[in-house]
C-alpha cells in the first residue's frame, strides 16, 4: 500500500531502544517500499553500518549507555554514513533540544509518536526533491 512518499526504496535505519516503537516504524516504512533495518542499541547500530549504507537514519536521542547525540557523531564519521540524512526521533521536543539537534548536524527533528503522513513528508523533505527520470 504505497502512499505519499515520493522516495520509495530508501535504505532506512531505525535506532531506538523502545522495541515497540522500532517495530511499528519498521513495519510502516516497509509497507511504503523502503528497505528497513532496525536495531535497539548503539553497538548494534555501529555494527549495522559496517554492512549497510543508509540513506536515512531515524535516531532516538535517549539511548542507554550512549546518547543519540554521541551515536550520531560516531555514525556520521563512519564511511558508510557520509551522505546519510539523520533524523532525531525523540519524545523531547522542547526548543533547547530541537536547537541542539540542529547545532549537532541532524537534518530534522521528529517528535514521538510520529504521524505516518508526517514521517513520509519528513523523509521527502530531508531527501530533497525526487529525481525526475529521463524522458524516453
Amino acid at each position: 500500500m504505497m502512499t505519499s512518499s515520493s522516495h520509495p526504496g530508501l535504505s532506512v535505519v531505525i535506532v531506538d531502544d523502545d522495541i515497540d516503537t522500532t517495530q511499528t516504524l519498521h513495519w510502516l516504512l516497509e509497507l511504503e517500499g523502503h528497505s528497513v533495518h532496525s536495531v535497539n542499541t548503539a553497538e548494534a547500530a555501529m555494527e549495522l553500518v559496517n554492512r549497510v549504507r543508509p540513506d536515512v537514519v531515524l535516531l532516538d536521542l535517549r539511548m542507554p549507555y550512549i546518547s543519540g547525540f554521541e551515536l550520531h557523531r560516531r555514525m556520521r564519521a563512519h564511511p558508510n554514513c557520509q551522505d546519510t540524512r539523520f533524523i532525531a526521533h525523540s519524545g523531547m521536543g522542547e526548543a533547547v533540544t530541537v536547537n541542539r539537534t540542529v547545532e549537532e548536524g541532524f537534518d530534522a527533528h521528529l517528535l514521538k509518536p510520529p504521524d505516518h503522513k508526517e514521517l513520509l513528508l519528513l523523509l521527502d523533505s530531508v531527501m530533497g526533491e525526487p529525481k525526475t527520470p529521463p524522458e524516453a
